[in-house]
């Protein structure tokens, strides 16, 4: 540190501190303490009252502005568009197409209803209310449009409507393979 000066004799180190206390007693409001050390000078001055909470409102605002951003940036795609969540939908579907097409084939309602609470679950933690769940659950479009792709995906294995044995082909296929729509359908 330099020594400051007062009439051309050098201080010593605790001259400096008295120096700058005594320089900056009439600058306490900027640091919250008056030339004593203590605190009153803060909360008595209403220009710091007034600035300080100034202060506050563009810092809350701000901190505002941050968290709707982060929340924009960060947005849930729609239900729909969550493929793993599609795709459990489908092998859903698949496994209830052969369940009602095939009299040798039956559903195991136990391994359905778990894997329907899983795929649930699993919304759930992506951010999915119970409201947008059941909605896309009951949506007769989203049924439609998953039937669509499950129906895309017997056909492309050798399922024809209204021929029950190419529905049980599929089924036990399914079952051998230990796909999801499979481990939710037994042979009788």
């Amino acid at each position: 540190m330099i020594p400051l000066k007062r009439s051309g004799k050098p201080r010593s180190k605790t001259s400096n501190t008295t120096a700058i206390l005594n320089n900056n007693a009439d600058n306490s409001h900027l640091f919250g303490h008056d030339a004593q050390g203590t605190v009153q000078q803060m909360t008595r001055d209403p220009r710091r009252v007034v600035e300080m909470s100034k202060v506050f409102k563009f810092g809350v605002i701000g901190a505002a502005l941050v968290i709707v951003a982060a929340q924009g940036a960060f947005a849930k795609p729609a239900i729909k568009d969550v493929q793993k969540i599609s795709d459990s939908f489908v092998q859903l579907g698949i496994a209830d197409e052969i369940r009602k097409n095939c009299d040798s084939i039956s559903p195991r309602l136990m391994r359905a209803y778990n894997y329907v609470q899983n795929v649930k679950t699993y919304a759930e933690s992506l951010g999915y209310s119970d409201a947008e769940i059941e909605a896309y659950a009951d949506s007769d479009t989203e049924k439609k449009r998953l039937l669509g792709i499950a129906y895309t995906y017997m056909q492309a294995n050798g399922v024809v409507k209204g021929k029950s044995e190419t529905f049980c082909a599929l089924g036990r296929a399914e079952i051998a393979k230990g796909s999801a729509a499979g481990r939710l359908l037994k042979a009788k």
